[in-house]
């Protein structure tokens, strides 16, 4: 199984974060630009991700909910910038109230994420920028780095067991 790994820049207030999945590029971009796949994945168990809305295109948006097993609900949006079909996408990702509007007391971070098909597997590196160490530092305290070590975990299982 690969491992995800990350790296905390301080100085900058970014975290890369950097996984290798065993599928070919088109059905890891799948898996991260689909909302029937990414509902699949994007939570840590046992939360369940759940997209209420997506507009998967320059300038358009994700609306999504991260659903603990308790009735939990913390709502989310990513307002994407530009992509590159295959090969990367950017946006901007936030915590947000139930109605999708976005909370200024909560870390939002500036992401590249980049696509590389290398030896028949799928390089995926997400660089987050925070814009404060207080910021970056405050989403690692919540978990950040093991729940989205699990998230990929499950993505990586849905794709070796061809469900993907």
């Amino acid at each position: 199984m690969s491992k995800t790994v990350f790296i905390e820049d301080l100085e900058n207030a970014t975290l890369t974060i950097t996984r290798s999945f065993r599928a070919p590029l088109t059905k890891v971009w799948d898996a991260f630009t689909q909302p029937e796949i990414l509902d699949q994945w994007w939570a840590p168990k046992p939360w369940k991700a759940k997209t209420h809305e997506m507009k998967f295109e320059n300038g358009g948006y994700w609306k999504y909910s991260m659903n603990g097993p308790e009735g939990e609900r913390h709502a989310c949006r990513m307002n994407y910038g530009e992509i590159v079909l295959h090969e990367k996408y950017t946006g901007a990702d936030y915590f947000c109230d139930d109605h999708f509007e976005i909370k200024d007391d909560m870390p939002g971070s500036n992401n590249v994420v980049t696509f590389m098909e290398i030896d028949g597997h799928c390089e995926v590196v997400m660089v987050s920028d925070f814009g404060t160490v207080e910021a970056l530092q405050q989403v690692i305290k919540m978990g950040m780095k093991e729940g989205l070590t699990m998230a990929q975990e499950q993505l990586e299982a849905l794709l070796e067991e061809g469900r993907i």
